[in-house]
Order: C-alpha cells, then structure tokens, then sequence
C-alpha cells in the first residue's frame, strides 16, 4: 500500500491553499502549457506563502509534418493508448482517497419575471450558488464506489441536503456519460486525430494529441488529450462537449503517484447554457489527495506495445514466436524485461483476462453495472467557517463569497419569521385537489386525493373522486386502498371502483396481489389509447368525441410477479358483465356547420359484417402474460438493487382467453409475442423498437360475437401525441382495423446525431434533435397493410416535440397530417 499526501488546484488568479502537516515536502506546480516546478518546502505550524513562476515550455522533443498521402503520426500514437485503455482500467484494484468538491452555480440572464421571482429568492447574477464537501472516497475493481462524506457546507441551506458528490468515471472506459472516449476502440469512428507536439515532464516524454469530431454530437468532446509516451498514460485532457446544447468543459490533470501509476489531481467541469431563456453556469471542481492504493498483481508489469501498421515485420516476428496470448499465461509477460506485444495480441490478453475475472462473479453479480455505497457522517454540517477556511484548497471568489453571505442571511430571516408565525400551517387549495394532491402522514403512511373533471358525450360532465391510501412496513412491503366515483350528469349515473393491493418481496422478486372491483365506464380498447383529458378538450372545443366506452361491472384478481430481474409473469382473471352505452348529450363550446357527435359506436368493416350492432355480454377472462430481459443489467445503491433501464430487449409471450359462462364455446382465444428494445446505433444518438404479433380467434356463435372481443391497436386521431414515440400510431384511426383474426405491428422511431437541420450548429445548441419514424399494422382480413413514415423534431424549447407524418393504405398514398407532443426524454422509455 502507497499513499500521496494531497493535490490542488488554483483559483483563476493562481492562488491556492493547502494544509500539510509539519515536516518536509516536495510540492509539483504544473500546467498545461508550462514547464513543470518541483520545490521542496519545510511546513511548521504557521500559515507559510510563496510564489511559484512557471516558465513556458520551450523544450520541444519533436515535430511533425504529415506529407500528402502519408498518416498523420497521432494516429499511431492512439493507436497504442487505445490498446493500452483496458489495462490502465485494471490495472489497480484498490484505491482510496480524500476529496474537496466544490459547485458553485449562478444564473446570468434570465427573462423579467424569471428574474424578478429569482430576485426575490436571493439569486442574481452577482451571487452564485455554492456547495462544498469534503468526501472519502475509495474505489474497489471492477465497480465497487463508495462515498463517505466528512463535511458539507451550502449556501442559503441549514441542513445541507445538496451534498456535492465526487464524480468517478474515466476516459480509459469505452464512455463516459453517454460520451464517447477518444480511447475507446470504436474512437475512429468518431474522431479524427491530429500530432501537435512532444515535451518533456519530469523525465516523462509527454504527446499532445489534438481531438477533432468527424461530426460534431452530444456524444462527442473536441480539444486536447496528453499522453504519457510508452506508457500511454493520461497525462492531462482538455477537452470540450455538448449535452442538448449545454456547452460542458471538461479539464483533468494527472501525476504519477508510481512509476507506472497516474492517477487525477483535479477535475474540472465549467458548464454553461441556456433553459427557457435563462442563461446559467455551473463550475464544478475536484481536488483529489491522501491517495492510497493497491497494484492488480495480475497486470504489474510493463509492456511495449507494437503498432502492427507501421512495424509490419517486426510484429509478424512477434506474433510468430509468441504464443503467450494462446495460452493465456499472464504471468509469463510479468517475469520478462519490457515485453514486447501486438495491440492485437494486447487485445486478446485482456478481453480473456477480463473474461475469467468475470467467469469467478455468480451469475447475479455479473449483472450488476454499478455497486455504490454514500454516507454522511452525522456531524458533516456541523462545521464552522473556520473549518473551511482551514481545509478549502482553492479560495472563493468574490460570487462565491457574495453567494454565502446573501444567502445565508435570506434563510435566517425566513427562519425568524417562521419562529415568529409557528401557528402558521400549510394549506392547499382548489387546484391541489384537481391535479392530485398527498397528505403524508408520517414515513409510512400517506393519503392522495384526485378530484378529476371531465367531459364525454355518453355521461356528459363527469364530476369524480379518487382515493390512494399507502401503508409502508419495515420490510419493504406495502399495502394499498384506492378507490374512485364518478357521477355523470346527463347519464344521471353513479360509477365506482375500489382495489386493494399487497406489494411484496425484495426488489428482483418482486410481487404484488390486487382484487379489484366496480362499475365504471372504460374505453373498448381497453389500453386507453385516448386520455380522459384529451378526450375532454378534442369533444368540447373540436367536436370530436373520438372516446368509445362501455359499462363494466367487473372483479378482477391479478397476480404480478418476477423470478428474478429477467424473467416475471402477469397472470389476471376477471369476471365482466358488459353493457352497451349510448350519447345521452350532444353539449359542445364550438359548433362545426353541419357536423355533430359520431355514436358510440365504432366503424368497423369487419364486425359489421357479422353484426351491425353491439350487444351486451359476459366474459369470464385469464390472462398470462410472460417477460424475459436476458441482459438485464442492475444496480447497487446503500444495498439496494434496482434495475438499469434500457439496458435489455424484453421479449414477452402472452395467452389470454374470454369465454361467456352462460354460453358455452361463446368467446375469444388470443395468443401473442413481443419485441420491445431501446437501441443505441452507430449514426444515431437511439433507436426505440416496440413489435408484436399475434392471432385473436372468435370462437362460438357469430350473433353473440362482441366488438369488445377484437383485438385493438393504439391507434390516434387527435393532433397530441403519446410522450412515448413507439406507444401508438400517429394516424391510425382507433377502431377501423381492429380484427379477428392474425395482426403484426411494428413501431419504430430513429432519433439522429445529425440530419438536416441539426447539420446547423446553432440548432443542436439550441438542444433540438430530429427523428424519423416508420409505423406500420397488418391484419388478415382482406390482407390489410397500413404504413406510417414521418419526421420530428424533439427537444423544441427544450421540452415540445412536432411531428409531420403521412400514412399508406395498400400501397397507395392517403393523407398527411401535424402532431405536437412532449419530447420523449420525460417518458419512460
């Protein structure tokens, strides 16, 4: 075990802070640019100052012209560090260290009322927001993280909940926060390469590497990266990139803590951007010291690496008389002097290496991307501004400073005047309770309250109310009452359900039993494909009451349950008695000339021509339905496990009958599949897929066949949008191509890098990202085929989406239209 005492970072006008304790010490002053100082300094017990000039680095190893025809020399260079990225990563398994954190964060322009409101909160461009925490921070191979937090102080906060955490990662990994790292092996891809120049750093031969975008993206950085010669080290990155237009700098520097070993000093983040119209930035800085750590004895050796593409014969000799890699006998290259290996050799060692270190986890730990452990210590807030003028490394600035004294004093005279009115209580109003409002009783209980309005045209203004009560035991279980009513004016009828739901075990076996029961009028497709509010808004202002609904006096008992975090199941059954509903109000706020309400009845060709009406009916359901994610991939937070989203295909299978108990044979069969993934491609930032197909059967007399027993697709007819883009259709009328019968739908929907208008640099600033999407439904009768194919653009204002789509019938062009919708990145993908 090794241990450096600490490292820093000055502020803009070069100064620093650090506390050492009393003894002699050689302090290393780098930056990029400029020749590195090491001076040895002899620290007592009183505060010491000097000054440190740094000259220009004038020693120049080598220069490079790149001649027509010929590589540029960086790309050998890269070559090797990007071999050498998977053993930098392995290359410790054990390290800790003791971090300084600092985020500081203001706004600098905002609109008016934005900025009034900020105004009065204590917030304006002369005050920043600021954060710091002194953190212990250890990291175990391959991904174990802990965070333990030693102090916290925030500005304008008394219980420093907005604790600023140390960020791991690095750009040895493939990605790094969806970005792609010049070190990864895909990095050709993605970049082009330039040799500026060598220099000279404590007897390290250093390269600098400028990194250029072939196509500048959200996944891409642009700048500088430092690489320690033969070792292919990180010496320094300076790097640039965009995340929806945010702009985020990115600043690492590194120092050999061992001969072999760098390890980062100080990272930086300075973000700066744009939010409907308030413009903010955000500096983000680590100091990183008191490194201890332990060498991987596996990977404690040294190797040259050889670059097959420029010493062809050489690496020809290498690969013939080695057969190490084939045999996998790691420790053979530990014992030789300076081995000498192909990148491709390299490559292999360490993806069978990496392969037995995984082949040792069980199956559950294989799984798991992340395991991360953060604590606070129970006195982290309790420190004076003392403390933190002893232990700052880097001093505040003046808007930091500003930021501390204005907002500290803000929330002591909120916290008199509160003392003062403790009578005072919180209070909701009319609109809490039309948009949902929770009275949380204490940890484990709480009561939510809904006092929904709507409007249709078979109950007319629909006046409810829906109750969730909550109950959460120390084992993670949970119970749960909810019930809703509805009265329905026109109709003149009370409508009601109620559920009770137990929720049980840990998180990957998770389970749940619900009984439910009531009369409530619900859609015919019983996925919802139109919301009551949307609903509401096309029929009172447009004259379209695209909802088709029926009363269902039903019990239904369901049973949801995972055998672990790839594979649940789903099983229901149900007892219904369906009745056919009638409009009893044609009452609208805009009247189109010569245009009324559509019955409540839905056009469909193939039901009508058994029947041209619907009739009433009973149905006793079962439903199983079963999921598989085989590359589920999961996380550990404090010793919870949670699931990583996105991280698999789900496949699913499912079986579901209806049958009428007075009718024997009288019902329905439906046996299906599904696809669903979330993609990311090469050339595009992702790809969503949600298909399926299935065979719906209509057993049993044709005059007691029900319109409800159909198979049903999400279809759409309203200018809004689902906020999922592979949920529904765009233009797919709702009813029209339900069948009896065979089905296949498939949704797709491609979001670019870059297309046409975000080849704009301005516009991908501005965070909008352009999609294009094809949509398409068969079913057997009559050989229907339906296609949809549009464009989008997402993120408009950061938060709206527009979208143009046309759509086929049979091959032949029908009709066009515009939709508008909330972009997708707040929907669960």
């Amino acid at each position: 075990m090794h241990q450096i005492q600490s490292g820093t970072s000055t502020n803009e006008k070069g100064y620093f802070e650090i506390k050492l304790n009393p003894g002699v010490y050689e302090i290393v002053f780098q930056y990029m640019g400029y020749e590195t100082v090491t001076k040895k300094v002899k620290v007592g017990t009183t505060m010491q100052s000097f000054n440190v000039v740094l000259k220009e680095n004038s020693i120049l190893l080598r220069s490079a012209t790149v001649l027509g025809g010929k590589e540029d020399p960086a790309y050998t260079l890269m070559r090797k560090a990007i071999a050498k990225a998977p053993f930098h990563l392995n290359e410790i398994d054990w390290y800790s260290a003791e971090v300084y954190v600092k985020g500081s964060g203001r706004v600098i322009d905002a609109p008016f009322f934005i900025r009034k409101k900020l105004a009065e909160e204590g917030y304006d461009s002369t005050t920043a927001y600021i954060s710091e925490t002194v953190t212990e921070v250890e990291f175990t191979r391959p991904n174990v993280y802990k965070q333990h937090v030693i102090s916290t102080r925030t500005s304008g906060s008394d219980n420093n909940q907005a604790q600023t955490g140390f960020i791991f990662g690095s750009f040895y990994e493939p990605e790094i926060g969806d970005v792609i790292s010049p070190l990864s092996r895909k990095a050709f891809a993605y970049y082009k390469f330039k040799y500026v120049e060598s220099f000279s750093d404590r007897g390290y031969t250093i390269n600098k590497i400028h990194v250029i975008p072939r196509s500048k993206s959200d996944d891409v950085v642009e700048g500088y990266l430092y690489l320690v010669e033969n070792d292919w080290n990180i010496y320094r990155i300076n790097f640039v990139t965009y995340k929806e237009g945010i702009k985020v700098k990115i600043k690492a520097d590194y120092a050999p803590v061992e001969e072999k070993i760098w390890l980062p000093l100080t990272i930086k983040f300075d973000i700066e951007g744009k939010f409907f119209g308030v413009k903010f930035e955000y500096k983000y800085l680590a100091t990183i010291g008191k490194y201890k750590w332990k060498i991987n004895p596996d990977l404690d050796f040294n190797v040259e690496i050889i670059d097959e593409k420029i010493d062809k014969e050489l690496a020809q000799q290498i690969e013939a008389l080695d057969k190490k890699v084939e045999q996998n006998e790691l420790a053979n290259w530990a014992q030789e002097d300076d081995p000498k290996v192909t990148r491709k050799q390299l490559k292999k060692l360490l993806k069978e290496y990496e392969k037995e270190q995984e082949n040792e986890l069980d199956e559950e730990e294989k799984d798991v991307e992340t395991n991360y452990n953060y604590s606070i210590d129970s006195l982290a807030n309790k420190k004076d501004s003392a403390y933190w003028d002893e232990v700052r490394s880097v001093p505040l600035d003046s808007l930091e400073v500003n930021g501390y004294h204005k907002l500290d004093s803000i929330m002591v005279d909120r916290q008199e005047k509160e003392a003062a009115d403790s009578t005072k209580k919180a209070t909701f109003g009319p609109l809490d309770l039309l948009f949902g409002y929770t009275f949380k009783f204490n940890d484990t209980s709480s009561l939510r309250v809904f006092v929904p309005l709507n409007y249709n045209t078979v109950d007319g203004f629909l006046l409810g109310a829906k109750l969730r009560y909550r109950y959460y035991f120390s084992d993670s279980t949970q119970f749960q009452v909810s019930g809703e009513t509805h009265y329905g004016f026109s109709r003149t009828a009370l409508l009601w359900q109620g559920e009770t739901k137990y929720k049980y075990g840990s998180v990957f076996k998770r389970g749940s039993i619900a009984l439910s029961g009531g009369k409530m009028d619900v859609q015919i497709n019983e996925d919802n494909p139109i919301d009551p509010i949307l609903n509401t808004l096309t029929t009172l202002f447009m004259q379209d009451n695209f909802m088709k609904l029926y009363q269902n006096e039903f019990v239904k008992l369901r049973w949801k349950q995972a055998i672990n975090h790839k594979w649940n199941f789903d099983l229901l059954a149900q007892y219904s008695v369906r009745t056919h509903l009638v409009n009893t109000t044609d009452f609208t706020f805009i009247k189109y000339h010569n245009r009324g309400y559509t019955p409540n009845q839905p056009e469909n060709q193939q039901y009508d021509e058994v029947q041209r009406t619907i009739n009433n009916s009973t149905r006793l359901i079962y439903s199983a339905k079963l999921a598989f994610l085989p590359w589920q991939k999961t996380k550990v937070f404090n010793g919870e496990k949670s699931l990583l989203k996105n991280t698999s295909p789900v496949f699913w299978s499912r079986f579901t009958q209806g049958f009428d108990p007075n009718e024997t044979g009288t019902g329905y069969n439906d046996v299906s599949i599904g696809y669903k993934h979330f993609i990311k491609v090469k050339g595009a930032k992702r790809l969503r897929l949600n298909s399926f197909a299935g065979l719906r059967t209509i057993t049993g007399n044709s005059s007691k066949t029900d319109f409800i027993d159909y198979a049903h697709f999400m279809g759409n007819q309203s200018p809004l949008l689902s906020l999922n883009p592979v949920n529904q259709y765009r233009m797919l009328p709702y009813y029209a191509n339900s069948t009896e019968g065979a089905y296949a739908s498939v949704l797709v929907n491609y979001e670019f890098r870059k297309l046409a208008l975000t080849q704009l640099f301005f516009v991908r600033m501005m965070g909008v990202k352009e999609n294009l999407f094809a949509n398409y439904l068969y079913t057997d009768y009559n050989t229907f085929n339906y296609f949809e194919l549009g464009y989008g653009l997402e993120n408009i204002f950061r938060v709206f989406k527009i979208e143009v789509v046309t759509n086929n019938y049979h091959g032949a062009f029908n009709d066009w239209a515009i939709r508008f919708g909330i972009t997708a990145k707040f929907s669960d993908d």
